[in-house]
């Protein structure tokens, strides 16, 4: 029993071991009482002291623990001059020895901080500060819980009072659990002082931890010397401060010319690449596919995914990558990818993940009707005004993830677009409002209705409201004025084969549908 007690004891003090000061130049004044280190930051021992007069003050490194008070004097056996902040490793001790003894040049008026690590005379090390002046604290470090991904990040602190001169204040930070870490000097005045954590750390997905601590000033500190080289220090009470960078994956908009309006409108799944759709869910998901391997469902699904060009089913057709982005919110993302390039007609497809930490709508409407978590899509084709348009949502489960997201929505047009050369596509909120001007001064209710000898345009007309037609290069092909409340009636024969847009004017306000000439 006696022999298991010695044997805890001596592991306890071992891992806890701790070094001491001693001599004329610091602390108790004399060669026979040790001033024993304190803990400090990780593995290592601190103390803090003045100076026993001005000019050259000895002292030597002690053993303080196990009751071993070994003195440890330089390796030379003779004095020999330390310099402030500069690092001293076990090489540069003779341990158990009392020949000679280091000294630094000191004045009484400063304030001096001695550094080791815990161990014994060959791993210890040593580092000296002096203050010339008071020595500060940190009282506070801000902290935020999100940063968006690229973005900087100021990491502020503020102190008890103005650094003195030989006191520096640092910011050390990690992005993987500190197995590294990085330490840049912090920059201020006064009690403030702050440093970036730059847009290349705060990459999507990453967790950032980080605390700030004080040193000598001017100093470049490595990861493994961090602990070792602090005064004090805020670590938010050992849990260390810390953020998280939202995962938003990517969002990519394609124009397929695989399809057509008819086949879109009727027999959207099947054209997708959808046999079987399970619509328990929101959105729907496709749990299985069709055999048209070239289909935009199963092409999303086998792995082509932000590919720039997506070869599909018919001959010469293809879904093109227009645009990408990222975001916090599907509806801004789109908004700031702005006018989208465009020369073509076909269906537009959004894809993005559903895992993401971006708001995304789960349902897709196509009027504002006040449904939390649905979004209606509206474009703005070639600069003619916003419109409501059709368009359906769902999910698909990737064979191999992409980008770290297994299942991915996929919102269709359920018909195709004609732009001549940009459009600006939004998913806006149900239980918003739809985008431009609200109000009586606008045509609500204005669609094409398709008869056999040709389309007639119908709407709450108001006296002298315009109706002009324009081609899908832009041209201006026919005016017609408004003189009472009726249709306007567009004989087949008047316009070409093709796709045209008819725009409503009135009072400076404009509303724009689509139509086609077979």
């Amino acid at each position: 029993m006696k022999k298991y007690t010695i044997i805890s004891l001596f592991f306890y003090f071992s891992l806890f071991s701790q070094n001491g000061l001693i001599g004329n130049g610091f602390g108790s004044n004399d060669w026979s009482t040790t001033d024993c280190f304190s803990a400090s930051a990780g593995n290592s021992r601190i103390l803090t002291t003045t100076s026993n007069g001005t000019g050259d003050r000895h002292f030597r490194l002690v053993d303080c623990w196990n009751d071993q008070w070994d003195q440890w004097s330089p390796v030379s056996n003779i004095d020999t001059q330390l310099l402030y902040n500069n690092s001293y490793d076990g090489s540069n001790f003779n341990g158990n020895s009392t020949s000679g003894a280091f000294y630094v040049s000191a004045n009484s008026s400063y304030n001096y901080v001695f550094k080791t690590r815990e161990g014994d005379q060959s791993t210890v090390g040593l580092i000296l500060f002096e203050v010339q002046g008071f020595i500060r604290s940190v009282l506070s470090v801000n902290n935020t819980s999100v940063v968006s991904p690229g973005n900087d990040y100021t990491v502020t602190a503020t102190l008890d009072g103005a650094l003195s001169t030989g006191q520096g204040i640092y910011l050390r930070y990690t992005d993987d659990s500190w197995a590294n870490s990085t330490i840049v000097a912090m920059s201020g005045s006064s009690t403030t002082y702050a440093a970036n954590i730059p847009s290349s750390v705060n990459t999507s997905g990453s967790s950032i931890s980080y605390y700030v601590f004080t040193s000598g000033d001017g100093l470049t500190i490595t990861h493994s010397d961090a602990d070792f080289y602090t005064i004090n220090y805020d670590n938010n009470s050992n849990n260390n401060y810390s953020y998280s960078v939202p995962d938003y994956g990517q969002v990519y908009v394609y124009l397929s010319d695989y399809g057509s309006d008819a086949g879109l409108a009727d027999q959207y799944l099947a054209l997708m690449g959808a046999s079987e759709v399970n619509t328990e869910v929101t959105p729907p998901a496709v749990t299985a596919y069709t055999t048209n391997t070239s289909s935009p469902f199963y092409k999303f699904k086998s792995g082509e995914i932000g590919s720039s060009s997506i070869s599909l089913a018919a001959p010469g057709t293809s879904a093109t990558l227009l645009a990408s982005g990222s975001g916090s919110d599907l509806d801004s993302v789109l908004e700031e990818l702005g006018p989208i390039t465009a020369n073509d007609t076909g269906q537009i497809i959004i894809v993005f993940p559903a895992g993401s930490d971006m708001t995304f709508p789960t349902s897709i409407q196509e009027v504002f009707n006040n449904t939390p978590g649905g979004a209606v899509p509206q474009m703005n084709v070639d600069n003619y005004g916003w419109y409501i348009e059709s368009g359906i949502l769902h999910s698909i489960t990737l064979d191999t993830p992409h980008l770290g997201f297994n299942e991915w929505y996929v919102f269709g047009r359920k018909s195709q677009s004609a732009i001549g050369s940009e459009f600006r596509i939004r998913l806006i909120p149900a239980n918003g409002s739809a985008l431009g001007i609200e109000s009586d001064e606008l045509i609500t209710n204005f669609k094409a209705v398709y008869q056999n000898d040709g389309v007639v345009l119908v709407g709450d007309f108001m006296l002298d409201d315009k109706v002009e037609i324009y081609d899908i290069m832009g041209r201006l092909t026919q005016t017609h004025t408004i003189s009472g409340n009726h249709s306007v009636i567009i004989n087949k024969d008047e316009l070409a084969t093709g796709v045209y847009l008819a725009k409503i004017n009135r009072n400076g306000n404009s509303k724009t549908i689509k139509f086609i000439i077979n």
